[in-house]
């Protein structure tokens, strides 16, 4: 990237250092993210910019679906994956949601940069956020873990905090799953109070995401003044 930073403009340079944090984020990602304007003016641009960025080589793009949209999806050429992981845009959305919702001066750490170790248990969350005064190590649920996945997941955060290695003047992260839909958060509430740690967990609908995350962090923020 030495070679063509100085050609490029600070909207090129934001679109790339996205893809960097979060290996992979799609056309419409990148637009939220970092144009403003009409929604033509918008699309024109982020194409024009993400076509540059192909042709210099600092990108490349693959064909994929994502959200019930199919668009390009871009990557660093450096990347191995040669399809689009759900996982990782996921997880790119999640930031997105939060910077439209009016998120500001957060903390957002992607794997394996969110990734840490309290004491003999490794903790591998999806992310970390830090809003408004609170933490949360953000879970983002595909309904694909049985509930001996989950417990076992769950159980580790509770090891973590049992263990006396957490720094006793700061607030263990709220860890939140965020789920795809009712039923699925009822199966994960209902695990939570079979373990009896409401207090450590809670879901919300990967819909509402960024509005309960920062309201969340402005009660808790509000509550330390």
């Amino acid at each position: 990237m030495t070679g063509y930073s100085s050609s490029l403009s600070p909207t090129q340079l934001a679109v790339l250092q996205s893809v960097t944090t979060f290996r992979q984020m799609t056309t419409s990602q990148l637009m939220r993210l970092h144009y403003r304007g009409t929604p033509d003016g918008c699309r024109v641009r982020v194409r024009r910019h993400l076509a540059r960025l192909t042709k210099l080589g600092l990108l490349k793009r693959m064909w994929g679906a994502y959200s019930g949209s199919v668009e390009y999806v871009y990557q660093l050429p450096t990347t191995k994956a040669r399809t689009p992981e759900p996982h990782t845009i996921d997880i790119a959305e999640t930031f997105v949601r939060l910077v439209e919702a009016g998120a500001r001066n957060m903390t957002f750490r992607t794997e394996p940069w969110c990734h840490t170790r309290v004491g003999h248990v490794q903790l591998k969350p999806d992310a970390y956020l830090e809003i408004g005064g609170a933490s949360f190590f953000l879970e983002i649920d595909k309904n694909s873990e049985w509930e001996s996945q989950l417990t076992a997941k769950m159980r580790r955060y509770v090891q973590a905090i049992d263990s006396g290695a957490w720094p006793e003047d700061r607030a263990f992260p709220l860890v939140l799953w965020l789920v795809p839909d009712e039923a699925r958060r009822k199966y994960i509430e209902d695990i939570i109070h079979k373990l009896n740690e409401r207090d450590l967990f809670s879901t919300v609908l990967f819909s509402n995401m960024a509005e309960r995350i920062i309201q969340n962090g402005n009660i808790r923020m509000a509550s330390n003044i």
